[in-house]
């Protein structure tokens, strides 16, 4: 009686979430609470979604693949489909929360502008969705990054980096010849797939945002008693290594007077990361420090010649943000959320009791019409 039955049932179950989900995003509710062009956008991007996933569902339904292929299908097709379900009720969960919370709606508007303009520089100019979630993943089908709501501050914006890192490494940098994919394999033995890729991001979130990347990781989100690599993440130690050699290296290649400054904001971020290993005791050295270092360059290198408009290089613009931030003057027009996110983070450090204005100003300019590239 049971012969057959896991495979057939549990691709019903799939099924039956997507029509789930897609009854969901056509509930009136939903679909009239979405009025915002680019929530309206992202709803219809998502019913669309829904259509692929039944149609590979169909497809899989009607394969005569051998047993061992159609429980690896079923797999791949299994997590294409939480991804959606995830960036369906995060899409139910920005709608509601961009329409009560005006500073939450200001700090999505500035990341999906931020996200837009990381894919115009690399080269691939698309339209984005940052939803408010705790999901850890980028719908790469609907283009949506999640931004957790514990954390929704412009000092979390690295996040928005991070998660690019990873959408563009795996459509354009993932192929046999790709930057990732040459990264992954220069790390075979010392950390798995799924840890180096995150490694990568981490590099291309470094080289899109400088220091301000680092800042943020280093100061706000690790734990240098964090040595432990996880299922899905490296440690926090590795990561921070990771970063500080990306942003060693890629000062090399900042533009003017800014260069120096980039060198020393860097040796900074490497004596107070020492700084808290000492302090709690971690006296050995980071395992496979100088693989990681080696390839950690080799990928900088790459990214120079896939990325080249994409590269944040120069901390002219970052500066002129600091002293408006200092002064109180007019917001400058014509900078990038990197330069802002640098701005800030240089005015946080020099003013540590200002965090909260800072904050408050820097969320203004972002969300200044026109201010943002």
């Amino acid at each position: 009686m049971l012969d057959g039955r896991g495979m057939v049932d549990q691709a019903t179950a799939l099924g039956r979430q997507i029509a789930l989900m897609r009854r969901r995003l056509q509930d009136p509710a939903v679909a009239n609470s979405a009025n915002g062009s680019r929530l309206k956008s992202a709803r219809e991007r998502l019913l669309h979604v829904c259509a692929r996933r039944e149609e590979e569902l169909h497809r899989f339904s009607g394969g005569m693949s051998e047993p061992a292929d159609q429980w690896n299908n079923l797999t791949d097709l299994a997590r294409r489909v939480r991804a959606l379900v995830a960036d369906c009720m995060a899409l139910e969960q920005s709608v509601k929360f961009r329409a009560t919370d005006k500073r939450l709606a200001s700090l999505c508007g500035a990341a999906d502008r931020m996200s837009e303009a990381f894919s115009a520089s690399v080269g691939q100019p698309r339209t984005h969705y940052v939803l408010v979630s705790e999901a850890e993943h980028f719908g790469a089908d609907a283009s949506a990054i999640h931004l957790s709501f514990a954390r929704l501050e412009v000092w979390n914006l690295n996040r928005v980096a991070h998660e690019f890192g990873h959408l563009w490494a795996e459509e354009f940098a993932n192929g046999p010849l790709g930057a990732q994919r040459s990264f992954v394999a220069s790390l075979t033995g010392k950390w798995g797939e799924v840890l180096a890729k995150e490694f990568f991001a981490d590099i291309v979130a470094a080289a899109l945002i400088g220091p301000a990347y680092g800042y943020s990781c280093l100061l706000l989100d690790f734990n240098p008693t964090d040595r432990r690599s996880s299922h899905s993440h490296p440690s926090n130690d590795a990561r921070a290594h990771c970063i500080l050699i990306a942003l060693e290296h890629l000062a090399k290649y900042y533009e003017g007077i800014t260069a120096p400054l980039m060198v020393s904001r860097t040796q900074e971020l490497w004596q107070f990361w020492s700084g808290l290993r000492l302090a709690v005791g971690v006296k050995e050295p980071t395992p496979n420090l100088m693989d990681l270092r080696w390839a950690v360059e080799t990928a900088v290198e790459r990214l120079k010649d896939d990325i080249p408009g994409g590269r944040f290089r120069t901390l002219a613009r970052a500066r002129e943000v600091e002293m408006a931030l200092a002064s109180g003057d007019e917001r400058p027009d014509n900078v990038s959320g990197a330069d802002v996110l640098n701005g800030a983070w240089f005015r946080r450090l020099n003013a540590p009791d200002e965090v909260v204005s800072i904050e408050k100003r820097a969320l203004d300019i972002l969300s200044a019409r026109g201010a943002i590239q």
